[in-house]
């Protein structure tokens, strides 16, 4: 059995990467942990060249090397974070690019799912919309989680002053940043919890589906 874990995010060794790996590693199954942002991956330009043969056409990282790793995939961890109360643009566009596997015969159909949403606030949208992908290509969603964020005000320099920070929006006008408003997924115990038992939930299915 081999696991896909995809992170989204941005941030190297941040939240969204920590959980996802966490819930492929309590699978004790064989696992590979990518980073979208190590990739160059061009939005679709629908030009319906895939739908013959279920291969991109254009010449970047999804059609070389990505496309081949989620096809070959049993299962896929995916974790996001939100922007704009949306799922991130990297992850959306490395979703998109999967139509490629999805005319005629939905590649990745059968395939189990892991959903993680990061972020501080907009969890939910991140996590429905990862959702609703996974179900439109087919894929049979196991498990989903919500982890821990904190607002880019907190580490941009600016996040005392500036007219739209998210630390006077949380914490009032005047907050000075503090150490205990910054999260960090290895300092809280429940979230490591439930990133394992989805990790062992998707191992079951795996193996229950041999």
């Amino acid at each position: 059995m081999k696991i896909l874990a995809i992170s989204g995010s941005s941030v190297k060794g941040g939240n969204v990467d920590k959980t996802v790996k966490a819930v492929m590693d309590a699978t004790g199954l064989d696992g590979e942990f990518i980073r979208l942002a190590s990739y160059k991956v061009n939005p679709c330009i629908a030009c319906l060249k895939c739908v013959d043969d279920n291969h991109c056409k254009q010449k970047d990282d999804y059609s070389q090397i990505l496309e081949g790793k989620i096809r070959e995939a049993d299962a896929i961890i995916i974790g996001a974070y939100p922007t704009f109360a949306t799922t991130d643009a990297r992850t959306k566009t490395f979703c998109e690019r999967t139509y490629s596997l999805r005319h005629c015969n939905m590649q990745l159909k059968g395939k189990r799912a892991v959903v993680i949403a990061g972020g501080y606030k907009s969890n939910q949208a991140v996590e429905d919309w990862l959702k609703l992908f996974c179900k439109a290509q087919g894929m049979e969603v196991v498990g989903s989680m919500q982890t821990c964020g904190h607002p880019t005000c907190l580490f941009c320099g600016h996040g005392e002053e500036c007219q739209v920070s998210n630390v006077k929006a949380l914490y009032g006008e005047g907050t000075k940043v503090e150490s205990h408003m910054f999260k960090d997924f290895d300092k809280l115990p429940e979230l490591q919890e439930k990133a394992k038992q989805l990790g062992i939930i998707l191992r079951d299915k795996l193996k229950n589906s041999d």
